[in-house]
């Protein structure tokens, strides 16, 4: 669900009047606050020595990564800068545009390589996101890597585009092909006819990558 609550509305018609009245309406909120740090995503930078988290909330406020090697000592922070959409790709419409909120993009500097890191998201005021861990690039010196490439996801109605990411991420956490994930092309298709649930479900399962 995007940030935003939803009310479904049953309307029934009515033969006497010639209208449509409304007789029943369910609400639908979110689970968790509106301010919570979701789509949380890792990317390569040009340094060796760093790595970008990109995330999204619903806040302005300056992004900030805490990270450390003990997962109970996150002593190391790092703030960033957001984003949003801008006219006109905020025109509001049912297929349309829904405020995702920002966008925020973090860099985490100084680490050491081949070393298991442990981070969180968000911001203090508003809350961090659960304790996520990665590793650092391995030493320049090293001569072979075990990665995954793949392209072209698909669209969320068909089967294969989440059971691909499913698979991605069972070969990354047990498969050993955890240096890095290469995706190059065709994450997710912008066409009206892609459902708004496609939308939400494709930033959790491109998250495994």
């Amino acid at each position: 669900m995007l940030r935003c609550n939803y009310t479904a509305v049953y309307f029934n018609y009515q033969e006497s009047s010639g209208e449509f009245k409304a007789i029943a309406r369910v609400e639908a909120g979110m689970k968790e606050p509106f301010e919570t740090p979701k789509h949380g995503h890792l990317s390569l930078t040009d340094d060796d020595t760093a790595m970008a988290v990109m995330f999204n909330t619903a806040s302005s406020k300056t992004p900030v990564v805490k990270y450390g090697e003990n997962p109970q000592d996150l002593k190391h922070q790092a703030k960033g800068t957001s984003t949003t959409c801008h006219a006109p790709a905020n025109v509001l419409g049912q297929r349309a545009f829904r405020d995702p909120g920002y966008m925020h993009t973090v860099i985490m500097t100084e680490l050491k390589p081949d070393t298991y890191y442990y981070y969180q998201y968000g911001h203090e005021e508003y809350g961090l996101s659960r304790v996520r861990r990665f590793k650092s690039r391995p030493p320049k010196t090293t001569k072979y890597a075990n990665f995954i490439a793949y392209a072209d996801m698909g669209t969320y109605s068909e089967p294969g585009s989440s059971s691909t990411a499913g698979r991605v991420y069972e070969d990354v956490v047990s498969g050993g092909y955890d240096s890095f994930v290469l995706h190059f092309g065709d994450i997710r298709y912008d066409r009206k006819w892609v459902p708004l649930s496609g939308w939400i479900v494709v930033s959790h399962i491109h998250g495994y990558a």
